[in-house]
């Protein structure tokens, strides 16, 4: 007697969610990693390409100078005509780039391919979120949006040891190429299962006008500041660049105020609370990015010390984050947000005081302290 065939399972809403959940976090571990991958391998990719002190910072910073212009333009176009569209546009792109800055020549061919990379990121970093925040119901959202979270941090945390390992033991290009079958998985199932949503209410801004403005003053203002270091502060091109860019930033606040849907609605930036957060968060990146470049490049050039033992350095400051962050958390709903974040403010400006008095001369266990206070600082910000 023939037996009946077995139906194959199908793929029901609840696998959709997870295998949703399971590609926009891959998509996303790999985008937000190479935001300090890159950092411990600077002096190998210095043997081998002999940038200048400013091209060393263009490899850091053209990736993230746009990869934090674009992403509300970015998550905008993917909400009107397509989340998955888009973050399937986001997931080649950085996958491709990736490949290629592996295969790259010179300097100016490794700073132009992580300015694309950070063109895919702009798109996997919005639409991650909102392709969780449309597979999942209300009730279970929270859950999977603290998976997300997690994923982020944990991105950040092992960035530098990842990037330590990988240079010691293998070669620095493959800090790229591990992104592509991250790359490809991510793509396969997010084709395969996950479902197109978009925002139908109609009120979604692509502001076009303003997100070239705005890229365009970060990137003279980038470029002044960075360039500033070699050239000096009275050279003509830099005082050129910084008009430039007081000109576009003009320029769009001009935009914004006469768009219809703009990218950034300045009316926000009437609430304390609004302003206060972001000025916080850009002096607390600021900070913390300067930390993570400079301790890269002194602890190899300075103290010798090798890839994977300079990755391993930055533990005290992300292990004391991950540590103390869940307490501020429990602290809001005692002393205030307010309270909480000027404490965390004061300390962390501290750690900074700390840096400067022992850098130069400071063997690594000096300043350890100053990085436990950085991190504890940050985590109740």
């Amino acid at each position: 007697m023939r037996q009946p065939h077995s139906r194959p399972r199908r793929v029901t809403d609840d696998n959709v969610k997870w295998f949703t959940l399971v590609a926009a976090c891959f998509a996303l571990f790999m985008a937000i990693l190479d935001n300090l991958v890159v950092n411990v391998a600077l002096p190998t990719i210095s043997e081998d390409f002999s940038p200048t002190p400013s091209q060393i910072q263009w490899i850091i910073s053209a990736y993230t100078l746009v990869f934090a212009s674009l992403q509300i333009t970015a998550g905008g176009l993917g909400d009107r005509l397509g989340r998955k569209r888009f973050f399937l546009i986001g997931v080649a792109i950085f996958t491709v780039t990736s490949a290629l800055a592996a295969l790259v020549r010179s300097t100016e061919w490794l700073i132009a391919a992580r300015a694309v990379q950070g063109l895919g990121a702009a798109f996997i970093m919005p639409l991650s979120l909102s392709l969780i925040s449309a597979a999942f119901p209300p009730e279970e959202r929270g859950k999977a949006l603290g998976i997300w979270s997690a994923i982020s941090v944990s991105g950040l945390a092992l960035g530098p040891i990842v990037g330590g390992f990988i240079v010691e033991y293998f070669a620095w290009q493959w800090i790229f190429l591990i992104n592509v079958p991250i790359g490809i998985m991510a793509f396969l199932v997010t084709t395969a299962v996950v479902r197109e949503t978009r925002d139908e209410s109609g009120t979604v801004a692509t502001d076009i006008p303003g997100t070239i403005t705005v890229t365009g003053a970060i990137a003279a203002l980038t470029w002044s500041l960075i360039e500033a270091g070699e050239r000096g502060w009275g050279d003509q091109l830099i005082g050129t660049g910084l008009a430039i860019s007081a000109l576009l930033f003009a320029a769009f606040i001009v935009i914004e105020q006469r768009t219809a849907k703009p990218m950034v609605p300045l009316r926000f930036f009437r609430s304390t609370t609004f302003t206060g957060a972001n000025i916080v968060a850009f002096f607390i990146s600021f900070l913390i990015s300067g930390v993570a470049f400079s301790m890269t490049l002194y602890q190899q050039n300075i103290h010798d010390f090798s890839p994977v033992r300079t990755g391993m350095a930055m533990l005290p400051l992300v292990v004391t984050m991950m540590i103390f962050a869940p307490l501020s958390g429990a602290l809001v709903t005692r002393v205030g947000s307010s309270r909480l974040i000027a404490v965390g403010m004061l300390i962390t400006g501290s750690s900074a005081f700390l840096f400067l008095r022992s850098w130069v001369s400071a063997s690594y266990i000096d300043i350890v302290p100053a990085m436990v206070t950085m991190g504890f600082g940050n985590a109740l910000i």
